[in-house]
């Protein structure tokens, strides 16, 4: 199953991993540290990386640090963020950028929940595309794999 953090014009996808794992394996990135992620999982009685509670709340405080979480699943994918009106235009490019790299298909159905403004409707992706097309813009994503935020990272802290 694909599965994808976005925020702005990022995308990080992470086949072969999980949302939660790339929050604990890189914290910083979701501005958050690893001592409250460990905290979060001590608060739930569960182990690091497993998918339970502290997973559920990792994911919001993501999502209100505005990143998306996108997950495709075997009838829908499910896009996930905090608020739609300020997630929009990152949500198209997404949507956009996984139909022309034929991971979306046109006609797949999509989910879109906002935790924070209560969004929460289904519909066929390129009529997202078509409803939303006032938020087409010609710009360059940065396509990352998991194993690649590292070296991400990295240079993220040697530009500073």
């Amino acid at each position: 199953m694909h599965g994808f953090w976005i925020k702005d014009n990022l995308i990080i996808e992470i086949t072969g991993s999980s949302h939660i794992g790339i929050i604990t394996l890189h914290p910083k990135l979701f501005e958050m540290t690893l001592k409250s992620v460990k905290h979060l999982f001590k608060k739930h009685h569960e182990k690091l990386f497993t998918e339970g509670n502290a997973r559920e709340e990792l994911i919001k405080l993501a999502a209100q640090n505005a990143w998306i979480r996108v997950r495709k699943y075997p009838t829908y994918w499910s896009i996930q963020f905090n608020d739609l009106k300020k997630r929009k235009a990152a949500i198209y490019n997404f949507v956009f950028w996984a139909i022309k790299n034929k991971m979306l298909m046109k006609h797949d159905s999509v989910k879109f929940t906002g935790f924070d403004d209560g969004t929460q409707f289904q519909q066929m992706a390129s009529e997202f595309l078509r409803e939303n097309k006032k938020y087409e813009k010609i710009i360059k994503l940065k396509v990352v794999s998991h194993s690649q935020l590292y070296f991400l990272s990295n240079s993220d802290k040697q530009r500073k």
